[in-house]
């Protein structure tokens, strides 16, 4: 028997869903598959691409249903139809898509038992002093700036000196993707990474995959730099209890190295 709603927490799934599709769908280019379509060329790739997704999105709305009832469903074809439309107009559409899955998976993920009050306290959003968070934040910041450099000299030294490419790619960023950098994609990324992934899985691997998060400048220095910053945001999860200290490191750094990028 079909029900409305089975349990709560649908709602963050279903925007799960439609950002994860909606992602899919911007990079591998389904709409080229609905084009062929429309021609009678069954057996492109487009297609092909186009029938898998159409099968992934099936089976993800059919799972999101029976586990949290009709209305999350509907709701995430709502949210889906209004981002694959949005996603034709929005230039770096992924960065704001890719943020959106990090922080609701998140929630998703620990939500499955929990209310939201207990999970964003066990991700570790809740501070119980901000003052010394914002402090131990700073901190870090400063020891993550000096590392990045420490790590750029080394690199340099035999060789490697790419963190122009850094600096090309945030020119060609609009403003909002900008903006967005140093809000939105901070609190994602350190809820995903320090929130969970260090929680599961420990502080290297929670590091390396925060560096190959970074592999789409092409820079080795980027990459190298990444790891290093993620283990000293790491000692700081773990000398606060918390990710709030982290998430302003996390802030003033992306805030420095954009306009360290723009200004000098």
């Amino acid at each position: 028997m079909l029900q409305l709603v089975k349990k709560p927490g649908g709602a963050v799934y279903a925007l799960f869903v439609a950002l994860l599709l909606s992602l899919l769908a911007s990079g591998f280019s389904i709409q080229k598959g609905v084009g062929d379509l429309s021609v009678g060329a069954f057996f492109t790739p487009n297609v092909f691409v186009f029938i898998v997704y159409v099968a992934l999105l099936v089976a993800l709305l059919f799972l999101l249903g029976s586990e949290y009832g009709v209305l999350s469903v509907v709701c995430a074809e709502i949210v889906f139809l209004m981002l694959i439309y949005l996603s034709f107009f929005t230039e770096f559409y992924a960065s704001f898509a890719l943020s959106g899955i990090l922080l609701s998976g998140t929630l998703a993920y620990y939500m499955r038992k929990d209310s939201l009050e207990d999970a964003l306290g066990k991700i570790g959003l809740q501070s119980k002093n901000v003052y010394m968070d914002v402090a131990y934040g700073l901190g870090g910041f400063a020891v993550a700036l000096v590392v990045s450099i420490v790590v750029a000299s080394l690199l340099g030294a035999i060789g490697i000196e790419d963190s122009a490419l850094v600096q090309q790619s945030i020119f060609g960023m609009p403003l909002l993707v900008l903006l967005w950098a140093v809000t939105i994609t901070p609190i994602a990324e350190e809820m995903f990474f320090r929130g969970l992934v260090l929680q599961k899985f420990g502080m290297v691997p929670s590091s390396i995959l925060f560096a190959l998060m970074h592999v789409f400048y092409g820079s080795v220095t980027e990459v190298a730099g990444a790891f290093c910053i993620a283990i000293v945001f790491c000692y700081l999860v773990r000398m606060r209890k918390n990710i709030v200290a982290p998430i302003i490191a996390h802030v003033a750094f992306n805030l420095f190295s954009i306009l360290a990028a723009l200004y000098l």
